[in-house]
């Protein structure tokens, strides 16, 4: 164990990342919990990073019946709905890439993340709750089967369709055919 004083918050991100690159690697979430807290210390000194990814945490263990869900395949699940297809191996690679051409901002991209587990959990364990309106119950039937199944392979699909309802891109309608097509 090796002990290191910093001034300042930032450089300890700045050691936690190069020593990573040296030593056991860390999960690709570490990697990028540590590049979103290191830009979000400089903008927000009251840890409002750290307040919004105790939250995403919480989220994703938040309900029963997730069964083997953890952050590393929300995340992956996550940037595969939003972003493109990539292996666990290649997500921080392809996030530093976005991150260097400034396609991704500290604040939107933890924030989306937060509301999208919001999303995610309605679809790995579904509730009858979940969809309140009569004319939701057909998506609350076609998410207890998949899940019944134990497919996880399609959440990434699944989130998108959820994401386009919310934005008014796709009718209800369509996206009862495509889960019970599903």
């Amino acid at each position: 164990m090796i002990y290191i004083t910093v001034k300042e918050d930032y450089q300890a991100y700045t050691i936690f990342e190069t020593l990573n690159a040296r030593g056991m690697n860390l999960s690709f979430v570490d990697l990028i919990k540590n590049k979103l807290f290191k830009e979000l210390n400089q903008q927000h000194p009251d840890d409002t990073a750290k307040t919004k990814w105790k939250k995403l945490r919480f989220l994703i263990s938040s309900r029963e019946g997730l069964g083997n869900l953890n952050l590393e395949t929300f995340v992956r699940h996550w940037w595969i709905s939003r972003y493109s297809y990539v292996s666990a191996e290649k997500v921080y690679k392809d996030f530093r890439k976005k991150w260097n051409n400034n396609e991704i901002y500290a604040n939107q991209f933890i924030d989306d993340l937060i509301s999208d587990a919001e999303k995610y959990i309605k679809i790995a364990s579904p509730t009858w709750d979940d969809w309140k309106q009569q004319e939701e119950k057909d998506i609350y039937r076609s998410l207890n089967a998949i899940k019944i199944f134990e497919v996880s392979q399609n959440r990434p699909f699944i989130l998108s369709l959820l994401r386009a309802k919310e934005a008014k891109l796709i009718k209800l309608r369509y996206l009862k055919n495509i889960l019970g097509f599903i």
